[in-house]
Parts: C-alpha cells; structure tokens; sequence
C-alpha cells in the first residue's frame, strides 16, 4: 500500500553527483564530486543489473546520459489543480554549474490578471556547484543582501538536488556506491504494474548514502512505471507518465503521487545542449 505523504519534504539524493573536475577546457565527462569507487557490479544481484541496463537502453542509453553537457528543465509543484511552485532550471554538467530561477507565484497572478507576462519576477540564483561561496542572487534585477546569499544559494543547491533527481533518477542507478537488488515482482498497483513489475530496490554503500529506493519496471515493456522512496511508515510513490523523448533520452513529464491523487509534478521544456556561458557565473579554473 502506498502511504500519503507531501513531496514537498526534502528528497535526499546521495549519489546524484560522482571528482571534482572543474573548468578544463578539454574535457570528456561532466563535472562530479569526489565519492567512493565506481559502481562495484559484485554488490549487486546480476537480475538486478540485467533489467536495469534493459530498461536504461529503452530510454535512449547510458553513453547518451553521459554525454550530455547541459540540462535546461522546468518543473510546476500542482496541488489539487492549484500551481503551488514553478522552479527553472538550467543546469551545465561539464563544468559543475546551477543556475535556478524561482518564479514569484504572487507575480504571476498579477500578470494573469493585467494580461501583461513582463511583470513576472523570478529569484535568480547562479553558483558553483561543488564551491558554494560562490555565487550571485538576484530579484528583479536586484543583488540580494549578502546576509541572505548563502541561504538562497543552499536553498537552490538542495532544490537542484530534488528536482534533478526526480528526472533524472533512472539514468543514475549504476552510479559509485549504489547497490542493486531485485526486489520480487508486484502485479496491479493502482492500475500500474499490468500483468506484473520486477521490483528492484536501490540502495547505497556504507558512507555513500542511507535512503532506499525502488523502481517498478513492466515485466512486458521493460519501461519503468513506479518510483518510489522508503520513508517512515511506508513509502513515498509515483507513476511515471507523459513521457517525451529528448536528443534520443526518454523523460517522464508527469509524476503523479499514488498516495495523493491531487499531487503532481509536471517537468517541461526539457532542452540539452552546449553549456551557455550566460547563464552562470563563470567556471573556475
């Protein structure tokens, strides 16, 4: 059973960055943090990693995540029909850079009654990712005083966090320190699951990470239909729905709570590209 909880509590993501390589030039993968070894395949069940490497193929390959430099995405908060948080995000992978624009929903409700989209206003807040002094915030054009900076920038880096993961969570499952095991099968969850998914529970190493994870992949299509996160009581689910595909990499758009039916997360505008040096603070070498 699927247990209602809000989404808006903090999603920890251990393992959603993996060296600190910054600034070169040269380089030929994206900028990651220093963690344990690489993805140690004899921790994990060999089914585990059968379907996972099935499933990262139908959408769009390993190789075609690792390669992307940039990732641009726009995600709404929706409950119970009412946008309740629009979060922009531009995000250059090559060289550790966040920019997030967190749009001012009281602005846009003037907008909507003046029928004028220029008075839209966003916090805007560019920084490094792996040195977090480092940065700028902005409102309207304004520098945010300098007592506020570091929150807004720790805000943003916990955001980026949630929001990255949630959809990119799939291309992530064989990063260093995780751990996979396959879980049983389960058959008609909600009306997903039909006739039956492979369950497979992410896990983390010792120092890597403490949350546990679960993906449903459809044991006929080989896609994934559930995700889910182990929290106190039960666990935290969504359906993957309204899935686009995006320089050949599939992304679900929609993901619905299975506890909480007027709960959902829509992502749009995803874009991947060449990092824009314009929209970040400068690289550091």
């Amino acid at each position: 059973m699927f247990k209602q909880f809000s989404v808006l509590a903090v999603v920890s993501v251990v393992g959603i960055v993996t060296g600190l390589q910054l600034g070169c030039s040269s380089r030929t993968s994206a900028a990651t943090q220093t963690t344990p070894a690489a993805f140690a395949p004899e921790k994990s069940d060999a089914k585990a990693i059968e379907l996972v490497d099935q499933m990262v193929a139908k959408l769009g390959g390993a190789p075609a995540w690792d390669a992307v430099k940039q990732i641009q995405f726009e995600l709404r908060y929706m409950l119970n029909g009412e946008q309740k948080g629009w979060f922009i995000h531009s995000w250059d992978r090559w060289n550790g850079r966040h920019r997030l624009e967190l749009v001012d929903l009281t602005t846009v409700a003037l907008a909507e009654k003046e029928g004028n989209n220029s008075l839209i206003r966003s916090l805007i807040v560019m920084y490094n990712l792996f040195e977090r002094n480092r940065g700028t915030v902005t409102y309207g054009g304004q520098e945010a005083p300098s007592d506020t900076k570091k929150k807004r920038i720790a805000e943003a880096y916990q955001r980026w966090k949630d929001d990255s993961y949630k959809l990119a969570f799939l291309f992530k499952l064989k990063d260093p320190g995780v751990v996979l095991k396959h879980a049983g099968q389960v058959k008609d969850q909600s009306g997903v699951c039909l006739p039956a998914c492979d369950v497979i529970e992410v896990s983390f190493s010792d120092g890597v990470g403490t949350d546990t994870y679960f993906v449903n992949i459809n044991e006929t299509s080989g896609m994934p239909e559930v995700w889910q996160k182990a929290v106190s009581g039960g666990r935290l689910g969504y359906k993957l729905e309204e899935w686009t595909t995006v320089d050949g990499l599939k992304f679900p758009t929609k993901l619905q709570n299975l506890g909480v039916e007027g709960e959902v997360f829509l992502f749009s505008n995803i874009k991947i590209g060449e990092p824009e040096d314009r929209l970040y603070i400068p690289t550091i070498h």
